[in-house]
């Protein structure tokens, strides 16, 4: 893509007065696809100004919400939409708001968007959309799925986004991605390792390097799960060189969020801390809201491991807070968690308890399992720490038990030293 991009600019050099719509559309085409977000932008914005009747308006119009949101962030990327908005009611106005909602949820105006793709379901069904417009439409419903933790129905939209695309479709690694993600918070490690590791297959093939950086973070994402994190570090790694190659805030963020969360699972704070605090600016700069809740939870750990109560209190609350405007209840439960945690530490037991039974019992009948093992873990060492063995021993066996089933076996093992440790029994391994 970057010698496309090359030649092209020594044509121009050529024949400066030639900007007709093909050639720099094509022009445009290849700086996004090589992660030329700035540059792609500029050649974007003249064909969505100058172009208004052609038939590619609408492709132009999303490539540009594309390089503004990997270059500025997510939140310019709605106000790209909005400030091309059509005639609401029309087939238009259905494509146009099902592509913004994606990019809403990026910033966690939840109920806005789905507001906007269930009144345009109905417009595309009714009105002959194609498939690809259906597809994208179904995996805007997947991704609210995974916005509010309720991951079943992200895996079953996102299958039927896939199914609906073909597989010629260039959006179809992005839907693979939506699958895995949600199969790996369902705690369906195999079948997350098979969806993610095909979705990567097909950005490789096609030189999608946003892509190919997004399913690699998303497949160390799930090696951490598993507790294999030098598979992770593997993942991650390439993923970040891919995102700083391709200048992406958001992808950068994320990658460097997990690398810290790896040295984290492998007691290793120093390095922790450093990788959360070099992904602190990518990831607001970026202004996705799941990943600025994930790196506040992340650190929270990290400092409330390391003894600083305060700072973790702190850093858990502003977690909560995103989550809770957002509509993200596995994270606003784990926030809780974080929270008892550290007012534990700081000696108000009650308020503890109180904040601990708040967390599960927000994620007691919700799929996201591994963020409710992860809460009964923080409270069971807790009980540990302040002289209840007993009941400590009960809440760690609890959520053992949840992590064996999803195949997380890092936190088993970290489990077991713990209840070895406090005298219990011991368990099946």
């Amino acid at each position: 893509h970057l010698e496309a991009a090359d030649w092209y600019e020594r044509y121009f050099e050529l024949a400066p007065e030639d900007t007709r719509e093909p050639v720099l559309a094509g022009f445009a085409s290849a700086l996004l696809l090589a992660g030329k977000f700035e540059r792609a932008a500029t050649a974007l914005r003249t064909l969505v100004k100058g172009a208004p009747e052609s038939p590619s308006h609408f492709t132009y119009l999303l490539s540009l919400a594309e390089a503004v949101g990997q270059a500025r962030g997510f939140e310019q990327a709605v106000a790209t939409f909005d400030a091309n908005a059509p005639t609401p009611g029309g087939l238009a106005w259905a494509r146009w708001a099902v592509h913004r909602s994606r990019y809403a949820l990026r910033v966690g105006d939840v109920d806005r968007a789905e507001k906007d793709v269930n009144r345009a379901l109905p417009i595309l069904e009714a009105q002959g959309a194609t498939p690809e417009d259906r597809a994208e439409a179904l995996s805007v419903l997947a991704f609210i799925g995974q916005a509010i933790g309720d991951f079943d129905k992200s895996i079953e939209y996102g299958k039927r986004a896939i199914e609906t695309a073909g597989p010629e479709s260039p959006a179809l690694a992005q839907y693979y991605n939506t699958v895995g993600v949600g199969q790996t918070s369902r705690g369906r490690f195999a079948d997350a390792h098979a969806t993610l590791t095909r979705g990567l297959e097909i950005a490789q093939g096609r030189s999608d390097f946003l892509r190919v950086a997004l399913l690699s973070a998303n497949l160390g994402f799930l090696e951490v799960r598993r507790g294999d994190t030098a598979a992770a570090r593997s993942h991650l790694e390439r993923g970040l060189r891919w995102a700083e190659r391709i200048d992406s805030p958001s992808l950068m963020g994320t990658a460097l969020d997990l690398l810290g969360l790896c040295r984290l699972e492998e007691g290793r704070d120093e390095e922790a801390a450093a990788y959360f605090a070099r992904a602190a600016g990518p990831a607001d700069a970026g202004g996705d809201k799941g990943l600025m809740i994930s790196l506040r939870l992340h650190t929270a750990t990290l400092e409330l491991e390391r003894g600083d109560p305060e700072e973790a209190l702190r850093l858990a609350g502003e977690a909560y807070e995103l989550a809770a405007l957002a509509g993200k209840a596995p994270e606003q439960a784990l926030a809780r968690a974080l929270k008892a945690g550290a007012v534990g530490v700081q000696g108000e037991s009650e308020g503890a308890v109180k904040g601990f039974e708040d967390a599960l019992r927000g994620l007691k009948f919700s799929p996201a399992q591994y963020e409710f093992a992860e809460c009964l873990r923080l409270y069971g060492q807790f009980l540990l720490d302040t002289g209840n063995p007993d009941e400590g021993a009960k809440k760690l066996a609890q959520a053992r038990g949840v992590f064996f089933e999803l195949g997380a076996l890092a936190r088993v093992s970290l489990l077991d030293d713990l209840l070895r440790a406090a005298g219990a029994p011991p368990l099946p391994s």
